[in-house]
């Protein structure tokens, strides 16, 4: 019986899997001020829950990531935070939990890397 558990939780497991990585074509870079040119935010706003202490000061992290062509962000990457790492949890929670839609100028969902930069204000955290 235990063994039945075991080999069932395991192929339950299985089944739960990360999404993949879909490319219509080799994804390219983009500025920050282009994305709205290939895809928009699914929601405009941001939202997250993050048992983590907040910051005593202001911050803001820069991140590097892909966008594929279902719109899911893959590979986010640090290229700068201030102050170092402190705000980089809660940035990589809003980011992991962010879908874009591709826009009409990019009807073939090109995939993209982009450089975004989240500023954070410990007064909106601390309401």
């Amino acid at each position: 019986m235990k063994f039945s558990i075991l080999v069932f939780l395991i192929t339950l497991m299985g089944c739960v899997s990360n999404p993949v990585k879909f490319l219509s074509q080799e994804p390219i870079r983009i500025e920050n001020q282009d994305i709205m040119k290939y895809w928009k935010p699914a929601k405009q706003k941001i939202s997250f829950n993050n048992n983590l202490a907040t910051p005593k000061e202001d911050g803001f992290v820069e991140l590097r990531f892909l966008i594929d062509s279902n719109g899911r962000i893959f590979n986010p990457t640090v290229v700068e935070s201030f102050p170092k790492d402190v705000w980089v949890p809660f940035a990589l929670q809003a980011t992991e939990s962010r879908r874009f839609i591709k826009s009409d100028e990019n009807p073939k969902a090109l995939p993209v890397y982009v450089t975004m930069m989240y500023q954070f204000n410990v007064a909106l955290y601390s309401l």
